[in-house]
């Protein structure tokens, strides 16, 4: 007996340092790749596949990443998972009955779900994942070094029930890793924002210098104007009205046709857009009349795609237009 006994605590440390090999293995792996700048989806979808093998093929992991405001999360990548649900969950919002993932976000907790076909946390989701044939779903927040919610890590087992703790423990240990692995790569993207940003600018800055003739610079400044803030389209008004005293007058376009735009109607000179043509500080109100009015002018062509449901903010300057993470800079002249 006794024999037996030992026969079993040996397999036992060999399970153990075997299970922490391949953690270490991993890890390595992880690394290795992150220094090499690979692309975030490769490392993020080789590290799900390795943790499919490691917890076993009848359950199914996934990560999502939580966008700047920390109010939705996106597909990062899966394993066990139909890409039908992670299309049906992609983007969903953070909040207290969110499922296991939008939920552990929200509360920056591990939410342990035993049963999804009964728990309300999944109410509005549970229809989507017990097709899967997933009964429990145990998610785990991914947080950032200074507290951000940076996605969240999930197991999705075909039993009802809750984890052990040593998978939870390899859960935590999951979060943690990605969230290093998210961190490293936020981290790279700014730092190549900046030196893109600092190389427009220098770029811009000779060509203005050197350059003399009137239309070519403020065509320069809207195609600068479009590239450094990400625009979808940006226009430059001349700070002249029309024959009439009612629109500023379009001088250039850059990013799209000056065709689309030949009949659009034009910023108006009213008491909302004076403070921006006249170089005032403004920290502007919404405006959707106008956005709405073009909206409905333009039934069909670009110009209809680029203001459909947008919102247009004033600014000391200029005028932004936003439609999701894109939208057109408007660059008015001074007198």
């Amino acid at each position: 007996m006794e024999s037996n006994d030992k026969s079993l605590g040996e397999r036992a440390v060999t399970d153990l340092l075997s299970e922490q090999n391949g953690i270490h293995s991993l890890h390595h792996r992880l690394l290795e790749l992150t220094l090499q700048q690979a692309p975030l989806d490769n490392v993020l979808t080789e590290l799900v596949e390795a943790l499919h093998a490691f917890i076993g093929a009848d359950l199914a992991c996934s990560i999502l990443i939580a966008d700047d405001q920390q109010a939705r999360l996106f597909h990062g990548a899966a394993v066990g998972l139909s890409e039908a649900y992670t299309q049906a969950v992609d983007g969903i919002e953070v909040g207290p009955v969110a499922g296991s993932c939008g939920t552990a976000a929200f509360r920056k907790e591990a939410v342990l779900v035993a049963d999804i076909a009964n728990d309300p946390l999944w109410v509005d989701f549970r229809h989507l994942i017990l097709p899967e044939g997933m009964k429990a779903c145990w998610s785990n927040p991914i947080i950032g070094a200074e507290g951000a919610v940076l996605g969240s890590f999930a197991i999705y087992s075909p039993k009802v029930g809750l984890p052990d703790p040593k998978l939870m423990n390899f859960l935590e240990l999951v979060s943690r890793t990605t969230a290093l692995i998210l961190e490293r790569y936020a981290a790279q993207t700014t730092l190549s924002e900046q030196k893109r940003l600092l190389e427009t600018l220098d770029r811009i800055g000779a060509g203005v210098a050197a350059e003399l003739d009137l239309d070519t610079l403020v065509q320069m400044v809207t195609d600068a104007g479009v590239e450094l803030t990400g625009a979808h389209f940006g226009a430059f008004f001349y700070n002249v009205l029309n024959e009439s005293d009612e629109s500023y007058m379009l001088y250039s376009l850059s990013g799209v046709e000056r065709a689309a735009f030949a009949d659009f109607p034009m910023p108006r000179n009213t008491a909302i857009f004076a403070p921006t043509f006249d170089a005032r500080a403004s920290c502007g109100p919404t405006i959707s009349r106008w956005i709405r009015a073009m909206a409905k002018w333009a039934q069909q062509g670009h110009a209809q795609r680029a203001f459909a449901s947008t919102q247009l903010f004033v600014g000391a300057g200029g005028l932004a237009v936003r439609r999701g993470g894109r939208g057109a800079v408007f660059w008015p002249s001074r007198n």
